[in-house]
């Protein structure tokens, strides 16, 4: 034990969390208490924590979950009150939340408003707090609230907040209500200078530092040697340079050796050589499988040829001559570098472009997110370079949500998608043959509040209209009074979305679809309700995305439908409209022991209906079975007792107008 009496030094206190999402460290000095964040860095572990917490203090004390006992010192501070603290054993980073120094602040705060924030008691024990991001316009901090009511207190400097398990910042103080945050992404920048000191050279190089490195570019005199076939394994040439070049002859192959870091786009080309050489060229990986070939080529001829290769390490480029004899001369050309392809900076905006090579064997992904169901349009101008490819959507699951299938970037491309959960999600494109250029544009062509807003209410006799894409779906409310006939019209429009539209009460109970329909078509819908009540269409994209617009018509209200002045008597003439789903309901007075006649000229509209006829205990005495209205009518009924009898008309497909005349025989 340390006798603390006496000591002039602060000692630091940090107990790592082994909860993901939690604050890496519970922090405490003589005067105050504070969170942390920790972050490895080579062969050392750092920890940054609000400076007010320990700027008296010249060492430090840790305890980790894992360690107890662990020095450290304070290595600087920054006025936006930041300080560093180096820990003496690198392995209180273990459980480390640091990510990519946050190189997806920007993007993640210019879309979300919510997150959380983690905070550790002395005792271990976490409490999570929903807060609300505001003030993002400050390049370094930004602003925030505790939801539901929560208060802070103190102790809480250096809480971690995250937006999912992602870390954008560290809280520095609260005035009143409001917390000012330090941004991931403004830590990282400001300990550049230090970090660097103590970082791998493949950690300089992530963290976009080339200053000593140096260059590897040399050219051999064995690269243009004659090499010839031996009964042993083919010469390997570790050649360094971009350039592989000799002489083959039949019968004879040569192995070039090349080092890939990862995820790397080469095109490999070859102008035309005075000697004509047949040849395969073959790359092969560490294990010897066979990657790519180029088939059976001639050094006279031009070569243009993509490859590439997602894992780190050593691989072989080996030419074998097939017939006669001469020179070959390649030219790799590195097109696309890890750091370009997979970055964690690669992060879609709103209505971003995103561009780079790809070659067959590589891929390039891109995170973007959503704040729920909203609509994209992925467009993509012909590009001069060939590159065959396929683009990918994945939700946070590693789930594949959609695909283009195989594309080349020569070609023009409009891709509809959408999403409907908030969260992060993922754009990979796979290069599949060849090697080129690929550029996209990534259009938000609809918001949640768009889609389906609480103010999405549909008026008597309204136009609705928006943009879907596949997966996405605009929601609109009406009310009806009870039996009421609809139609519902959509004229063609210039972009071409499928979508299902569907009708659903307020029990979440599906009572009409129009089936799959593309918006630059015609729609003429008839559908109806017969109880009172909330009712919901909802348009479903299921293909591609464009715009869409529907009118809704009322065309026959309770009123006219079933009111108690609908009477027909002997020559009465009875008209109205109906849709699916609703009938017209009329009294009859006619006289016992009489024969009838109810006929129906052809309407222009065209709705399916029936006609039954019941007495007044609702027995059903005749039906008309299914009748179109444009069709005639002539249908013959008779009833043996003087009564009232009630004629209903049931409308059971489309919408229009019905018209029925009561003859006596």
């Amino acid at each position: 034990m340390l006798n603390l009496k006496g000591i002039t030094v602060t000692l630091l206190c940090v107990l790592v969390c082994k909860f993901s999402n939690a604050s890496d460290a519970y922090v405490r000095t003589v005067h105050q208490e504070g969170q942390g964040i920790l972050r490895p860095i080579g062969e050392s572990c750092f920890l940054y924590t609000p400076a007010h917490v320990v700027t008296k203090s010249q060492g430090v004390l840790v305890e980790t979950r894992l360690r107890k006992n662990l020095r450290g010192e304070l290595i600087n501070t920054y006025p936006q009150d930041l300080a560093l603290v180096k820990l003496d054993d690198s392995s209180a980073c273990q459980e480390s939340s640091w990510k990519d120094g946050g190189e997806r602040v920007e993007a993640i705060i210019s879309v979300i408003s919510s997150g959380r924030m983690n905070y550790k008691h002395q005792q271990g024990r976490t409490e999570v707090y929903d807060v609300e991001i505001t003030d993002k316009a400050v390049d370094s901090t930004f602003s925030l609230k505790l939801k539901d009511g929560k208060k802070f207190r103190k102790g809480m400097s250096g809480s971690i907040v995250t937006v999912g398990d992602y870390p954008i910042g560290m809280l520095l103080s609260v005035e009143g209500d409001t917390g000012t945050v330090l941004r991931m992404d403004t830590m990282a920048d400001l300990s550049r200078r230090v970090i660097l000191r103590y970082a791998t050279d493949k950690e300089r190089i992530e963290l976009g530092d080339l200053s000593n490195r140096e260059s590897q570019v040399s050219n051999t005199e064995a690269n243009t040697k004659p090499l010839l076939k031996t009964n042993g394994p083919a010469p390997s040439i570790q050649n360094t340079s971009n350039e592989f070049k000799g002489s083959l002859s039949e019968g004879m192959s040569v192995d070039h050796v090349f080092l890939a870091r990862g995820n790397t786009a080469y095109r490999i080309t070859s102008e035309p050589q005075r000697d004509k050489v047949q040849y395969i060229a073959r790359i092969f990986d560490d294990a010897g499988n066979e990657l790519f070939s180029t088939g059976y080529k001639w050094s006279s001829n031009k070569l243009d040829w993509g490859v590439g290769v997602t894992q780190p390490g050593e691989y072989i480029l080996k030419v074998s001559g097939t017939k006669g004899s001469g020179k070959y001369q390649f030219t790799m050309h590195t097109i696309a570098a890890p750091e370009e392809l997979t970055s964690n900076s690669n992060i879609i905006g709103t209505n971003d472009t995103i561009s780079g090579y790809l070659s067959d064997g590589t891929f390039a992904e891109y995170k973007f997110l959503a704040r729920g169901n909203t609509a994209y349009r992925v467009t993509s101008e012909s590009q001069r370079d060939k590159v065959q490819y396929i683009a990918r959507i994945y939700d946070d699951a590693g789930n594949e949500l959609y695909s283009t299938g195989y594309q080349w970037s020569n070609n023009k491309l409009d891709w509809g998608v959408g999403v409907t959960q908030p969260g992060e999600y993922t754009l990979l494109i796979s290069g599949t043959k060849g090697a080129g250029k690929y550029q996209f544009t990534m259009n938000t062509i609809a918001t949640p509040e768009e889609l389906a807003s609480d103010s999405n209410i549909i008026g008597v006799n309204s136009a609705v209209s928006g943009y879907l894409s596949d997966g996405t779906y605009a929601e609109y409310k009406f009310l009806a009074r009870g039996n009421t006939a609809y139609r519902i019209t959509g004229k063609p429009q210039r972009d071409k979305v499928q979508y299902i539209a569907r009708i659903f009460d307020d029990a979440g109970t599906e009572m009409f679809s129009t089936g799959y329909k593309w918006s630059n078509k015609k729609l003429d819908w008839g559908v109806g309700v017969t109880q009172p009540g909330e009712y919901t269409l909802k348009v479903t994209g299921t293909k591609s995305a464009g715009k869409y617009q529907l009118t809704i018509n009322t065309i026959a209200t309770p009123e006219e439908l079933a009111s108690d002045s609908n009477i027909a008597s002997v020559n009465d003439v009875i008209s109205g409209d109906l849709s699916d789903g609703t009938f017209a309901e009329y009294k009859l007075l006619v006289s016992g022991n009489t024969a009838y006649r109810i006929t129906s000229e052809p309407q222009r509209d065209k709705v399916q209906y029936i006609a039954r006829i019941f007495d007044q205990e609702g027995n059903e005495l005749f039906s008309s079975g299914y009748k179109w209205s444009n069709k005639k009518l002539d249908w013959g009924v008779g009833f043996s007792q003087t009564d009232e009898y009630f004629l209903r008309i049931y409308g059971t497909r489309g919408a229009g107008k019905f018209s029925l005349q009561l003859l006596e025989e």
